[in-house]
């Protein structure tokens, strides 16, 4: 059983497979906030103001994919786990479609009884994922900006202790020289 605090948000447009889904989570889930959206409209707003760790979505639904669905969400919350719950994917093409366009996975409603098993190993990277500070893409940004900075300031320094070196044999050559005189 999973203590931590885990948000769900479902993409689903069957009020019984939403039912059968948040069952299945309350087994391994103990402390857990669940959102269930039918329309791409309402899953935009809920990815941005509710931030999910987790996204279930169905591949399709009325008036519009699960594909559009994993699309903004690889756009606005790329870190976010996603798991297609469908009936469609049995597909061995489309379901490796989907996992190349950046699906976490996808788990068949035929096996919807053991639907909390198979959510085990991605509700457990969403722990992980939890535990890791996430930056964002601001501070990416700006933490790769730094770090270029960094390497072009060791460029220098070291062209510049290449010239203080050169500098230093110079003088010691004349220093040499006026001895020798």
């Amino acid at each position: 059983m999973i203590e931590e605090h885990i948000k769900v948000l479902m993409v689903e447009d069957n009020p019984t497979d939403v039912k059968l889904m948040e069952y299945q989570l309350i087994k391994v889930v103990k402390n857990l906030t669940i959102k269930s959206v039918d329309l791409l409209g309402d899953f935009k707003l809920q990815l941005d103001t509710f931030a999910p760790d987790l996204i279930l979505s169905d591949y399709r639904l009325k008036g519009f994919s699960g594909m559009d669905v994993l699309k903004h969400t690889r756009e606005y919350s790329p870190d976010t786990t996603f798991v297609f719950v469908t009936g469609v994917l049995d597909n061995e093409e489309l379901a490796a479609d989907t996992i190349l366009s950046g699906a976490s996975g996808y788990i068949l409603k035929k096996n919807i009884n053991k639907l909390h098993e198979k959510l085990l190993p991605h509700l457990r990277r969403v722990m992980k994922d939890k535990k890791r500070p996430l930056l964002s893409s601001e501070h990416r940004e700006a933490l790769e900006a730094i770090q270029s900075f960094i390497a072009e300031a060791k460029k220098g320094k070291d062209a510049h202790l290449e010239s203080c070196e050169q500098i230093r044999k110079t003088l010691e050559n004349i220093k040499s020289t006026k001895d020798k005189m």
